[in-house]
Order: structure tokens, then C-alpha cells, then sequence
């Protein structure tokens, strides 16, 4: 689709300008240094200081691939341009156009620190979680994984060398001082990060730049992977941050892999707790839309669920969700009277197949339970950093 702003189209350019006029977007952090749409050769920017001349409307005709609506849009000359956006002039005005849909980005998986895996094993296995075998980064910390068959999965995070660890940030490792600063701040165990997954790191990274929410430099890695046939693959890793200075206690990144061989996860991803996938990830801020523009960008959607109790924004097969204290009482029995400002990663919402069957294997494991509304939660405790929420899948 294409955005316009009020201007005073010709007749033939009516139908385009109301149609267009009806999707603005009104989030005005993304629009610096982009051009508010007036009458031509009068251009505006919605940031105090950005005005943009936009030139005079004596180029005429349009490129056969440039469309509004399937139709001319009058001007072939982009006077600004935005990641997903472009300012194009013409002899009927000045009109937005999108250069690419937004699609929206899949969960990828969730970082957990902990204070060590095998305590982590030992509670996620209590869960009744299917936990994969430890694996090193080439940075010094470790993870045991509990993937889902949804393709999302948990990263509980260890640390197996402090000291690669401290070499790793001294020289730029983004992940590696963002686990640190977490530790440091709120103890070794967590939830501190969001993952989605990309096609294109490079591009994210040069997004998130642009927009101004970089975390830091991309990371690149490879790591040895063990297959079943006992050979030995060796796939590669690109990560983009994006990161929020008000929030210093969670951060997000897209993660694009490379030459990562086919396997037969099924052994992995079938879990005696019943548990299929993630169906959204619970975040906590007193005034949540106050990250509305850093959560949007990092789903890569636009398309906002705002209530008195806070946000979700869609991802591919699940949602974030971030809750001010009033939602976090309400829907996850919660109380927190802290007020605390910036992000906090706070509960994960499980597909369940078997919801009794599942209270029977907490009751039977000595798991603490309890129940609010139609969902069973279990409360953070050594190996478990978030809040762990299971509801029936649908």
C-alpha cells in the first residue's frame, strides 16, 4: 500500500489521496528526516529543523512499475527516503509509498540465564521438558536448549569460561556483555533477551541502525555441530541487535543461520509436559507503549493490541505481550509494587495438548503450581528465570 498525507489532488488523483490518506501512520519517531506531504514545492518535516525542499513538479510521468493503487502516482523522483518508506514528487502532489511490505518476524527463541546448566537440566526436566545436550559457544558461555515443535525453543544460558567471557565483551561481543551487565544487575538467574529470526542479518542490522536501536556491532560465529551419523558440521551464525538505552535489563536480536544441516529433531522437541510451542512472551514496563516504536521494529509489525492493561504486538505464531503492573496482577497473579522502569522479561506462555495431565505431572514432580484463569503457572526458581505459563492449545 501507499500513505498521503491532506493535499489538493486533482480530480483523477482523488480516489488515490482518500484512500491513501486513511493509513498514515502516527508514530512520528519514524518519520525523521522524512518529508510531511503538502501541495508541491512546499514540503515540511514532522521534526522541527528537517525541512527537505522538495523541488519543482516539472518532471512528468512515472516509471511503469511505479504504482499507487495500481495506478500512476504522477512523479518519478524520490525527495527522501525512510527503511520502509519512500517521499516521491510529482505534477499531483507529493505522495508516501511503501518500497516493501512489512511481514512479520518469527520467535526464535528466548535467552535464560542461569547460574548453571545442570540446575537448569534439573528444574526444566521437573517441568517435564526434554532438555538437548550442553553446547559451548566460542565466546565461553553454554546453553541446554529445550526445543518445540513450533520451531521456537528456550536458551537457558550458562557461563562455562568467565574468562573467555570477559575477553568476548572487551573486544565488542555484544551478547556476551549484555549476559554480563544482566548478571551484574539482577543476579545469574533470568530472562533477558528476545530472539526472532531473519533471512537477512546484514539488513537488520543496517535497519536497526538506521532507526536508531542498534545494540551494537553484528556478531558473526560458527561452531562445531555434532550429527547423528557422527559426522561433524561446522554452521555459521549471524546476530543484529536492537537495544533500548531507557532498558538496560533486556534487549532483542534477529538471527539469521548458515549452512545449518537438516536434522531429525523429534526426539527433542516431544516433552512428557505435553507442550508443543510458545504462544506468546510476557514483558513488564509501568507505561508500555512507552516501547511501543522498539517492539514494533523488532517484530518487524506495526499492527498494535492496546488496553488499559498494556500492549501485544503479533509475531509469525506467537505474540509479545507487555503488561504495567495492573495486567500483570490481573492476568498472571503477579504483584509487583516496584514501578521499576524499562523492560523486564517475565513470563513465557506454553501450547499444552493436556492441561490435567500436566497438573498430574507437577503434583507427581513436586512442582508448585497454581492456577489463574484457565492457565497453570509455575513461579521462577533456580534453572527457571521467567514465570512458566501453560494453557490448553486450541
Amino acid at each position: 500500500g501507499a500513505t498521503a498525507s491532506s493535499i489538493e489532488p486533482p480530480e483523477d488523483a482523488q480516489a488515490e489521496s482518500a484512500a491513501a490518506t486513511a493509513s498514515i501512520v502516527s508514530d512520528k519517531r519514524q518519520w525523521r528526516n522524512v518529508c510531511a506531504i503538502s501541495p508541491v514545492n512546499s514540503c515540511s518535516c514532522l521534526e522541527p529543523g528537517n525541512s527537505i525542499p522538495c523541488g519543482d513538479d516539472s518532471r512528468k510521468g512515472a516509471p511503469p512499475d511505479h504504482r499507487l493503487d495500481g495506478r500512476r502516482c504522477g512523479g518519478p523522483s524520490p525527495v527522501a527516503r525512510h527503511p520502509s518508506l519512500l517521499v516521491w514528487e510529482g505534477r499531483n502532489g507529493v505522495f508516501l509509498l511503501m518500497t516493501s511490505p512489512r511481514t512479520r518476524r518469527p520467535l526464535d527463541h528466548l535467552v535464560l540465564p542461569v547460574e548453571d546448566l545442570d540446575t537448569a537440566r534439573a528444574r526444566h526436566a521437573a517441568l517435564g521438558f526434554t532438555v538437548a545436550a550442553d553446547a559451548r559457544h566460542p565466546f565461553g558461555t553454554e546453553n541446554a536448549c529445550v526445543f518445540f515443535a513450533d520451531g521456537t525453543y528456550l536458551e537457558p544460558l550458562g557461563i562455562a569460561q568467565r574468562e573467555d567471557c570477559e575477553e568476548a565483551a572487551r573486544k565488542g561481543n555484544v551478547f556476551v556483555a549484555r549476559d554480563q551487565a544482566y548478571r551484574f544487575r539482577r543476579g545469574d538467574t533470568g530472562f533477558s533477551a528476545l530472539v526472532v529470526g531473519s533471512k537477512d542479518a546484514d539488513a537488520d542490522h543496517a535497519r536497526f541502525s538506521e532507526l536508531g536501536m542498534s545494540g551494537g556491532d553484528l556478531l558473526e560465529f560458527s561452531r562445531p555441530m555434532k550429527m547423528p551419523d557422527g559426522s561433524e558440521a561446522m554452521p555459521s551464525f549471524k546476530l543484529a541487535f536492537a537495544a533500548d538505552l531507557r532498558t538496560p535489563d533486556f534487549f532483542g536480536f534477529a538471527v539469521e543461520r548458515i549452512n545449518v544441516p537438516a536434522t531429525d529433531r523429534s526426539a527433542l522437541t516431544s516433552h512428557e509436559n505435553g507442550v508443543v510451542g510458545i504462544s506468546e512472551v510476557v514483558l513488564s514496563e509501568p507505561n508500555p507503549t512507552d516501547f511501543q516504536y522498539f517492539i514494533q521494529e523488532l517484530a518487524c509489525n506495526r499492527e498494535v493490541d492496546a488496553n488499559s492493561f498494556g500492549m501485544s504486538i503479533e509475531l509469525e505464531g506467537a505474540a509479545i505481550t507487555v503488561y504495567n503492573p495492573a495486567g500483570l496482577e490481573a492476568h498472571l497473579g503477579i504483584l509487583d509494587p516496584s514501578r521499576e522502569r524499562g523492560l523486564l522479561g517475565r513470563a513465557v506462555i506454553y501450547r499444552v495438548a493436556d492441561l490435567a495431565a500436566l497438573a498430574a505431572l507437577l503434583e507427581k514432580n513436586g512442582v508448585a503450581v497454581r492456577q489463574v484463569g484457565s492457565r497453570l503457572i509455575v513461579d521462577p526458581a533456580p534453572g527457571q528465570g521467567a514465570c512458566y505459563c501453560f494453557e490448553e492449545a486450541r
